[in-house]
């Protein structure tokens, strides 16, 4: 887990639910891959 934006989706016009929960806080993934030559 890199970061969290929190009440990312609050800003949004229309509420977004997955699985009956309120979407609210964005939570970034970071993958470092390693380049092979």
């Amino acid at each position: 887990m890199s970061s969290i934006d929190k009440e990312f989706f609050l800003k949004y016009p229309e509420p977004i639910y997955e699985g009956g929960i309120q979407a609210m806080d964005m939570i970034i993934f970071e993958k470092r891959t390693v380049r092979r030559e």
